[in-house]
């Protein structure tokens, strides 16, 4: 595998379409990720900072799965979406340590995806209310998707949105504190108390 590191020092610039390809993992450990022309993943992103990161919400960082992501920040890291329109597809979602967010600006509603599986071994997963109509993680895997208890920060999620067909199930209790949205034909299971 290639490995590229990006140092806290730095700032991970993005000026022309860049692609991180597939069996290529980039070690992100900038605080800054400025983007001005498209990004995606179809390797691995491990995002290990120090200091919090931010995936900045722009247009540019919408095209496309992200591949897989890691979150191995004490501090956090944050997916901040700026317009309607804004989305972010993750395939593959690891938390080792610290809180993944996914927010939103203005009012804007959360959309982020997850394709595929997320593995918790230390980290959590919380959407913020950006006071839009808020549907939070969108799981909506091709193959059944299982998150330990504490995926969610405090077992909560603000909105969330199943439309996975071949089953979801969460190992523990859930509260759901705005919107539970779940398509026809998903199933759900959850092996705790659930309060929406």
């Amino acid at each position: 595998l290639f490995r590229s590191y990006i140092c806290s020092n730095d700032t991970w610039s993005i000026a022309s379409a860049t692609a991180v390809g597939t069996g290529v993992i980039v070690i992100d450990s900038a605080t800054a990720l400025n983007a001005t022309a498209s990004l995606q993943n179809r390797g691995k992103i491990i995002f290990c900072g120090t200091a919090a990161q931010t995936i900045p919400g722009t247009a540019n960082l919408s095209g496309g799965t992200w591949g897989t992501i890691e979150v191995n920040n004490t501090s956090g890291v944050t997916a901040t979406q700026s317009s309607a329109s804004n989305f972010m597809r993750i395939g593959k979602l690891t938390l080792t340590s610290g809180t993944f967010t996914a927010s939103a600006s203005g009012g804007k509603s959360v959309s982020l995806y997850v394709d595929s599986t997320v593995t918790t071994t230390g980290g959590n997963f919380t959407v913020a209310n950006s006071g839009g109509t808020n549907y939070g993680p969108i799981l909506d895997a091709k193959s059944t998707q299982r998150f330990a208890s504490g995926t969610f920060l405090n077992n909560t999620i603000y909105a969330l949105t199943i439309s996975n067909p071949t089953g979801f199930t969460y190992d523990g209790s859930l509260t759901i504190s705005n919107n539970l949205h779940i398509s026809l034909g998903a199933t759900v299971n959850v092996s705790g108390d659930v309060s929406v």
